[in-house]
């Protein structure tokens, strides 16, 4: 997604190596090309349509090249070259310019068919620092800031599922941290955590934002309730944000991770993780050791007590 921010590219694709092949991990389509497909009648999209392609690693095509070159490659007319093997599909969906990045050990492909590229609108994507601020850090958004003309400016955000949906039921809008961010312009030598982070190349740790005086956003940060965040700084004059909501609560494998880590601190038979949904305690993850569900299938019972416990809601 924040790919596609920074280039102004219509989709994303991750590919990775499987064996001896490069497949689609992950892919992305903005909802703009969404709804321009869907008048123009046509289903799908072209990275959905990547997604049963089987490229060889020891291929031609730009994907295979990058990976083995570790260098970016740019395309443009995509439907007319031989060495692409999804130029056919290229064409049905009116691909014009396509990207394609080495990036944490495989190959990020963006393109647009909104009128040609000159040349790469990107050649690389921070994702030590992106991997960092939500495996390790727990991180619910993600801003991109880049300096122009004396000021940064975000040129590219994330906001995790979870993050949005609580700020949508809580506030009945849509706006978010990231959102309400993107209208400010920080100045390049100012005395903030982005301007910080840029000007000593060292990460900017703010806890409470909403309280810092030197934070230009800080009546932003204490209405989303940000608790804290981190500025790493990725090259001169760009510098990738994050943070943590005060409320914000464990999801997908940093929830998997801390059940089971508790499980095994404790030596606990089973940890659930409880979250407030609408004024009630839901469950929201379970875990159960392996030697528990053994022991459990020994006496013939199905299920847990932690998954038993998915059917209760609590005050």
């Amino acid at each position: 997604k924040m790919a596609c921010d920074w280039s102004g590219a219509c989709y994303s694709i991750y590919w990775t190596r499987a064996s001896d092949d490069l497949v689609v991990t992950a892919d992305y389509v903005t909802p703009e090309l969404r709804v321009a497909q869907l008048i123009q009648g046509k289903r799908g999209s072209f990275a959905g349509a990547s997604e049963r392609f089987r490229l060889p690693v020891s291929g031609s095509g730009p994907v295979a090249s990058v990976y083995k070159s570790g260098e970016p490659v740019f395309i443009s007319e995509p439907a007319t070259r031989i060495d692409l093997s999804r130029r056919d599909i290229a064409k049905e969906y009116g691909i014009t310019s396509m990207g394609f990045i080495p990036c944490g050990g495989g190959v990020l492909e963006i393109g647009t068919s909104q009128g040609p590229w000159s040349s790469l609108p990107i050649r690389s994507m921070p994702v030590q620092e992106l991997q960092e601020a939500f495996a390790k850090l727990g991180a619910k958004y993600a801003m991109l800031w880049e300096a122009q003309d004396g000021h940064f400016s975000v040129v590219a955000d994330f906001v995790a599922a979870s993050e949005a949906a609580a700020r949508r039921s809580l506030r009945g809008d849509d706006k978010t941290f990231c959102s309400e961010s993107r209208r400010v312009r920080l100045p390049a030598e100012g005395h903030g955590p982005v301007a910080r982070a840029n000007a000593t190349g060292k990460v900017s740790f703010t806890s409470k934002p909403g309280q810092d005086q030197r934070l230009v956003r800080r009546s932003m940060a204490k209405e989303f309730n940000i608790h804290n965040m981190h500025c790493f700084p990725v090259s001169e004059g760009l510098v990738l944000e994050c943070g943590v909501p005060a409320n914000s609560t464990l999801t997908g494998n940093a929830l998997a991770a801390a059940l089971q880590m508790q499980c095994d601190i404790s030596g606990a038979g089973y940890a659930i993780y409880w979250t407030d949904a609408g004024g009630e305690l839901v469950v929201a993850g379970t875990y159960v050791t392996p030697a528990r569900q053994a022991a459990l299938l020994g006496q013939g019972k199905e299920g847990s007590f932690a998954s038993a416990g998915k059917a209760f809601r609590l005050p």
